[in-house]
C-alpha cells in the first residue's frame, strides 16, 4: 500500500504560505480526482503526476524534494498487523 500522507505533510506544514493541494489543483498540477486520492490514501497515482508535484514543490519552496520523501511505502505484513489491532 502506499500512504500519501508525507505529502500531506508537507503541503500542511506549508499552508501558511498558500501551498495546499487547492493550489496544485487551481495551477493544474493535479486534478480534483487525485486531491481524492491523495488525501484519502484510496488509490494509486501515477510517477509522472508524483514527479510534477515535487517539480511544482521544489520551485515554490526553493529546495530540491525528493519523491522519496512526499511518497511512503508500507509493507503488507504492516497494514496486517495493523488491522488485526
Amino acid at each position: 500500500m502506499i500512504s500519501y500522507g508525507p505529502l500531506r505533510e508537507l503541503l500542511g506544514r506549508e499552508k501558511p504560505n498558500g501551498l495546499n493541494m487547492k493550489r496544485l489543483i487551481e495551477h493544474k498540477i493535479i486534478t480534483p480526482n487525485i486531491s481524492v486520492t491523495l488525501n484519502n490514501d484510496t488509490g494509486n497515482v501515477s510517477l509522472s503526476t508524483i514527479d510534477k508535484i515535487a517539480n511544482y514543490l521544489s520551485r515554490e519552496l526553493g529546495r530540491a524534494i525528493k519523491i522519496e520523501e512526499i511518497v511512503e511505502i508500507i509493507p503488507d505484513e504492516t497494514i496486517e498487523t495493523n488491522s488485526m489491532r
